[in-house]
């Protein structure tokens, strides 16, 4: 079975808030990988912040 998602659409708001934290957590372990420098890997990311 695949990890993706074949749709965002949730049986009940909650189920819906739930899908929107996961896939904003899952945005920063994208962006910011490094654990113990969250900031140093963003840096090079976002160079002016």
């Amino acid at each position: 079975m695949s990890d993706r998602l074949l749709s965002l659409k949730t049986k009940t708001p909650e189920e819906g808030f739930a899908l929107a934290v996961s896939l904003a957590q899952k945005g920063v372990v994208v962006t910011q990988p490094n654990e113990k420098n969250p900031r140093k890997t963003a840096t090079k990311i976002f160079p002016k912040c």
